[in-house]
């Protein structure tokens, strides 16, 4: 009969309704989720950034810090060259003297004799 009908179609929307607003409701905390993941993923992403930023900041420190210890090994390098130049000199400067006064000391010998 029609009011059987009116009644199965009025149950019928009703049930549509319920399960139209249990999608409603789903689809907003579907949302409200992949907003918080959304925000959550910024932050990390916001994060990464500040750590490679530091980690290049670091890195440009390092490469600082080795090319003035580099400059420096050069200098202590050359410093050490020199060292061993007038320990080089110092030695010949020696030499010299022994020979001079070896020479003197004949001269004064040859002296005596003459």
């Amino acid at each position: 009969s029609a009011a059987e009908i009116q009644k199965l179609n009025e149950q019928h929307a009703a049930v549509l309704k319920e399960k139209s607003d249990e999608i409603d409701k789903l689809t907003q905390e579907h949302a409200a989720t992949l907003q918080a993941k959304a925000t959550e993923l910024q932050k990390l992403n916001t994060e990464v950034m500040t750590t490679q930023a530091t980690l290049h900041a670091h890195q440009a420190d390092l490469k600082a810090r080795t090319d003035e210890a580099s400059a420096a090994l050069a200098k202590v390098a050359v410093l050490e060259a020199q060292q061993a130049g007038a320990g080089d000199a110092s030695e010949a400067v020696a030499q010299l003297q022994k020979q001079v006064t070896a020479s003197q000391e004949e001269l004064v010998a040859a002296r005596q004799q003459a």
